[in-house]
């Protein structure tokens, strides 16, 4: 299984032995041959924010969905809390990564292809930023005697991985400079059409029109102006979000276009 393999791929360093040096290397089975698409709806509670994901393996994958892992960023001496689903259990981070995973328990609650679970997350996290999601199909690993293990192809779990975006936590600036965080907001609008997370041109369009005019407010020396021209900004992606897993109807932002807009824009307006 792969929670086998992620443990046998992370003791091949220590475990190797000299005495195979010479010999063919063997292979680790690929296990990036699923499918996995990940959703997010994140929500703020007090000061923080709780992501919550659903994740699905979608046809036509060959491999069931056994393990996959969220990157999150946390503050030096800060802690990451998760939550699970019933008969998942939440692991790491994966050694020297800011990866942390969720692995099924038992065969009964693997995601074949056509499947999906939701009830993972982070709790009380801090603002949201685009990261990497990996996912690791069910596959068998080889197995040798204790203490001898060759060389082996496929080794690196985060190579040997499906890979995507989504939405995950990280901390805000040590130091805050509004015209600096206000540029990062304009980047995250580029980046979530470029994800697919604003699914129209215009949309895009309009939003960063509203940034740039308060951009040059600001840079005035204007502040009311631009904090006024920042929550029009707000709630234009208010309006036009699906806050949901799914978006039915024609809103073109997703759930994760909402989540790095609007608190990301809440978190620079409340500063202003």
């Amino acid at each position: 299984m792969v929670r086998n393999l992620v443990l046998a791929l992370s003791l091949l360093p220590i475990i190797a032995t000299t005495a195979w040096a010479q010999e063919p290397p063997c292979v680790f089975p690929l296990a990036d041959q699923v499918n996995a698409h990940l959703r997010v709806r994140v929500t703020r509670s007090a000061s923080a924010h709780d992501y919550l994901y659903s994740l699905e393996n979608r046809h036509p994958a060959v491999q069931s969905i056994w393990t996959f892992a969220v990157q999150a960023f946390r503050s030096e001496g800060g802690s990451i809390n998760r939550v699970s689903p019933p008969n998942w259990r939440a692991g790491g981070p994966i050694v020297e990564t800011d990866f942390y995973t969720w692995n099924a328990s038992d065969d009964a609650t693997i995601l074949p292809a056509g499947t999906s679970a939701t009830g993972f997350g982070f709790a009380q996290a801090d603002l949201p930023t685009i990261v990497t999601f990996l996912a690791w199909g069910d596959v068998e690993p080889p197995s040798f005697p204790r203490g001898e293990a060759p060389d082996c192809e496929n080794t690196d779990i985060i190579q040997n991985s499906f890979k995507g975006k989504t939405v995950g936590p990280k901390p805000p600036p040590a130091t805050f400079v509004a015209l600096e965080f206000l540029n990062y907001l304009i980047t995250l609008v580029h980046d979530s059409r470029q994800q697919g997370w604003i699914t129209r041109d215009g949309a895009k369009t309009s939003l960063l029109a509203k940034l740039t005019n308060a951009k040059r407010t600001l840079e005035g020396g204007q502040t009311k102006p631009a904090k006024n021209m920042l929550k029009a900004f707000l709630n234009e992606v208010e309006a036009t979000s699906c806050q949901e897993f799914e978006c039915p109807g024609n809103k073109p932002l997703t759930g994760e276009a909402y989540a790095l807009l609007f608190f990301n824009g809440q978190f620079l307006w409340e500063r202003l």
